[in-house]
């Protein structure tokens, strides 16, 4: 049983490059990050306890990399990472 929450972000860049807008991932780690401060609020408790852990869906490998370097506070998950 997973007690600890967790934040799904579906990243697609490559399918949708001429479909829709193109967000930073940058953008997309801000709401997880607003997701995870929220949660501390109430529960405050937690701030020590819990692991900020994101699972990322994309099929763009270059994301990874990105948030692997860049955005290292965080906890990743996906079927691309060991």
């Amino acid at each position: 049983k997973n007690t600890r929450p967790y934040v799904v972000i579906h990243y697609r860049r490559s399918d949708k490059a001429f479909e829709a807008a193109f967000f930073p991932v940058q953008e997309y780690m801000k709401h997880v990050n607003e997701f995870y401060e929220t949660y501390f609020l109430k529960y405050p408790e937690m701030r020590h306890k819990v692991q900020r852990t994101v699972y990322v869906a994309s099929d763009e490998l270059a994301v990874f990399d990105e948030l692997l370097n860049k955005l290292v506070r965080y906890i990743y998950f996906s079927i691309f990472l060991d």
